[in-house]
C-alpha cells in the first residue's frame, strides 16, 4: 500500500509518501506460506491451523523441550 503525510504544522508543512513493497502473507509453523495477497491486491486473507497438531510438532522439534530456563542467568552472568 501507500502511506501518504500530508502538510501540516505539526510536521513542518512537509509531504511524502511511502510504497510498502512487500506483501502480506500467512505462514504455517514451519514458515511454509499457506496464503497470500499480490503486491497492488487489496482484501483479506484467512487461514485455519490445527493448534493441536501444531503443539505436537513443536515438542517434536525439541526445542522448547530441551531448553533451561534455570540455566539463562549463569550463561548471561546475571544470576
Amino acid at each position: 500500500g501507500i502511506e501518504s503525510v500530508v502538510p501540516c504544522m505539526s510536521n513542518g508543512n512537509q509531504s511524502s509518501s511511502l510504497k510498502f513493497y512487500g506483501s502480506s502473507f500467512i505462514t504455517d509453523n514451519t514458515g511454509a506460506v499457506i496464503a497470500s495477497m499480490g503486491r497492488e491486491e487489496e482484501g483479506v486473507i484467512c487461514a485455519s491451523f490445527d493448534l493441536d497438531q501444531m503443539m505436537t510438532d513443536r515438542r517434536n522439534w525439541g526445542l522448547f523441550r530441551d531448553r533451561r530456563p534455570e540455566m539463562y542467568g549463569k550463561i548471561t552472568g546475571k544470576s
